[in-house]
């Protein structure tokens, strides 16, 4: 997966293939926000503390971010 993302553009963190840590969740979740919005939850705003809430599903690797990974390599 992280050779097959590198093809794609998506180069600047760095993951071990096999490992989920934190690069690997950023990448995902940045992959996911650009080719599988359908399934993105957009992050919201804690009235109490104004941060942000960012939602852990978006940085997981789904059948569908694999099969628009798949698409864009295809077109290469």
């Amino acid at each position: 997966l992280p050779k097959n993302q590198f093809r794609i553009g998506y180069t600047y963190l760095t993951f071990t293939p096999g490992v989920y840590d934190n690069n690997a969740a950023l990448v995902f979740q940045a992959f996911n926000r650009h080719f599988s919005p359908e399934i993105f939850i957009d992050e919201s705003i804690d009235p109490n503390t104004d941060s942000i809430i960012y939602h852990k599903s978006n940085q997981y690797w789904y059948g569908i971010s694999d099969e628009r990974l798949q698409k864009l390599l295809s077109f290469k």
